[in-house]
């Protein structure tokens, strides 16, 4: 088990929110990890191929750290306009 000096709890922070079509939304639940908080559990995978699956979900993370930070206000909104018009679905107004 994780020792509790690394203070886990501080890392993974449970929130829960309202979503769904509007008159039928429900209470859903949402998990945020910081940066920290993912490396200290991928630090307790144990098995070869989950390790090797570890190194890469770390790449990849601050990979994309790295691109996201170098975006100025203007993209970034592009980027949230892009992935609301996703999660609402073809056909589907706002």
């Amino acid at each position: 088990m994780l020792n509790s000096t690394y203070q886990l709890e501080v890392h993974l922070i449970e929130s829960y929110y309202y979503g769904g079509a509007k008159g039928r939304q429900r209470l859903e639940r949402k998990v945020e990890i910081s940066e920290f908080g993912l490396a200290l559990l991928l630090l307790y995978i144990n098995s070869p191929k989950a390790r090797q699956i570890s190194a890469e979900i770390l790449y990849r993370f601050f990979k994309l750290k790295t691109y996201v930070e170098g975006l100025n206000d203007r993209q970034i909104g592009a980027i949230k306009g892009y992935y609301r018009k996703q999660m609402r679905g073809p056909g589907i107004k706002p």
